[in-house]
């Protein structure tokens, strides 16, 4: 799976930045996450509940951020395995001030998934990614708006 989407964030582009690297707030917005930890340097694993119309499971996931750039983005390395099948891929996060205290987040997915997951067919895991890229973005508004 390949797509992208953008968001606009109220928030400087640092404060966007480091909210991203939280794990509480990401155990938070993230659509099914169980738990999220912080293994150092840039590493996180995370369990998971996810599907895809009738395909549903646990995942245990790991997380890497590579290609750093303070404020202004990251790559994110994903690697998960469950029951119903494995995820990995990339996603690259980047940022850019808008207007005052507001941030434009541009995101860019490259996902390639096996096993039962796979069999549900391109469309559906499309429409999946969408939604959950829907749900934490939501999610992620109404932290930053409580801070």
């Amino acid at each position: 799976m390949i797509g992208e989407g953008s968001i606009e964030l109220d928030g400087a582009a640092e404060h966007i930045y480091h909210a991203l690297l939280d794990p509480e707030l990401l155990q938070r917005t993230i659509p099914g996450c169980r738990g999220f930890e912080d293994q150092g340097e840039r590493r996180y694993t995370a369990l998971m509940e996810a599907g895809v119309g009738p395909i549903k499971g646990a995942f245990k996931a790991k997380f890497s951020v590579t290609d750093v750039r303070p404020s202004e983005g990251y790559t994110l390395q994903v690697e998960g395995q469950g029951t119903p099948g494995s995820v990995f891929g990339r996603v690259t996060v980047s940022l850019a001030s808008s207007a005052p205290q507001r941030t434009q987040l541009h995101y860019a997915y490259d996902v390639s998934v096996s096993g039962k997951i796979a069999m549900v067919g391109q469309r559906m895991l499309d429409a999946a990614a969408k939604m959950v890229a829907a749900q934490f973005f939501k999610r992620l508004h109404e932290e930053l708006a409580a801070r």
